[in-house]
C-alpha cells in the first residue's frame, strides 16, 4: 500500500525533476555512440539516484522509529501533514535561503565527472544527484519519516525514485511526446496531490480507528504500531 502513493507522488513530480535535473541527465557522460549505451548511462544514472533516495529513506525511517517508539507519533503525523499543506498554500514563507556551501560542494564533486567516459561516471553523477536540494524529495523525505521503520522508509523513498525514472530517462526525447500544455496540466496537479497526502498523514495521526488511512495505534506499543504501519 504504502508505495503506490510514493511512485505516484515520484511520477507527477517528475514533471518538476525536468526542469530541475534534466540539464544533468542530458549532459550525462557517453561511453559511446550507440543509442542502447546512451540509454545505459541514463538507467544507471537513474539507479544511482533510487540507492541514494533509498538510503536516506532508511536513514530517516529509523528516526522516524525512534519518534514513534517514544509516543509522539501522532504529533509527528499531524505536523508533516500540516507542514505538506502549508508548503502549498504559503509557498513564501518556505521560500528561505539555505546555505549554499552544502549544494557547491556536491557540484564540485559533479563537474569534474561530466568530462570522464564512461558508464560508471553516470551511475556516480545519480549518486550525487539524489543529494541535491530539492522541495519535492523534502516531502518524500516526510512521507518515508511518517512510516516510522527504516524498511519502509527505504521502499517509499525507492518508490518516489521509481516514480521519477520513466521522465528523467527519456529526458533527451521528452519534447518530442511532451506537450507544453500536458506539462501544466500536470504542474498543476502536483499541489493537489501534496495536499492529499498531507491530508492522510492528519487522519493517521487523529487515530480514529479507519482501517489503513487512520488505524488505532496504542502509544508506545511497538509491535501494534508495526501491524498498522
Amino acid at each position: 500500500m504504502i508505495i503506490a502513493p510514493a511512485i505516484l507522488m515520484g511520477l507527477l513530480g517528475s514533471f518538476h525533476c525536468i526542469g530541475m535535473c534534466g540539464p544533468i541527465a542530458i549532459s550525462l557522460p557517453k561511453a559511446g555512440h550507440h543509442e542502447l549505451t546512451i540509454f545505459g548511462g541514463r538507467l544507471l544514472y537513474n539507479l544511482g539516484r533510487i540507492i541514494t533516495y533509498a538510503i536516506i529513506g532508511g536513514i530517516v525511517g529509523l528516526i522516524g522509529k525512534g519518534i514513534f517508539l517514544t509516543g509522539f507519533q501522532q504529533i509527528i503525523s499531524i505536523g508533516l501533514g500540516v507542514l505538506l499543506i502549508a508548503m502549498v498554500l504559503l509557498p513564501h514563507f518556505f521560500r528561505v535561503p539555505i546555505l549554499t556551501s552544502w549544494p557547491n560542494k556536491l557540484r564540485s564533486r559533479l563537474i569534474p565527472l561530466f568530462k570522464k567516459r564512461g558508464l560508471l561516471f553516470s551511475f556516480l553523477i545519480g549518486l550525487l544527484n539524489g543529494l541535491l536540494p530539492c522541495g519535492l524529495v523534502y516531502m518524500a523525505i516526510a512521507g518515508a519519516l511518517a512510516t516510522g521503520d527504516p524498511l519502509m522508509g527505504m521502499v517509499f523513498m525507492m518508490g518516489f525514485g521509481i516514480g521519477t525514472a520513466p521522465i528523467m530517462l527519456m529526458a533527451g526525447y521528452s519534447n518530442r511526446w511532451i506537450t507544453p500544455g500536458l506539462r501544466v496540466k500536470i504542474q498543476k496537479a502536483i499541489p493537489v496531490f501534496v495536499v492529499a497526502i498531507g491530508l492522510v498523514f492528519i487522519l493517521r495521526g487523529l487515530n480514529l480507528g479507519i482501517p489503513y488511512l487512520s488505524p488505532k495505534i496504542a502509544a508506545n506499543n511497538p509491535a501494534e504500531i508495526t501491524a498498522c504501519e
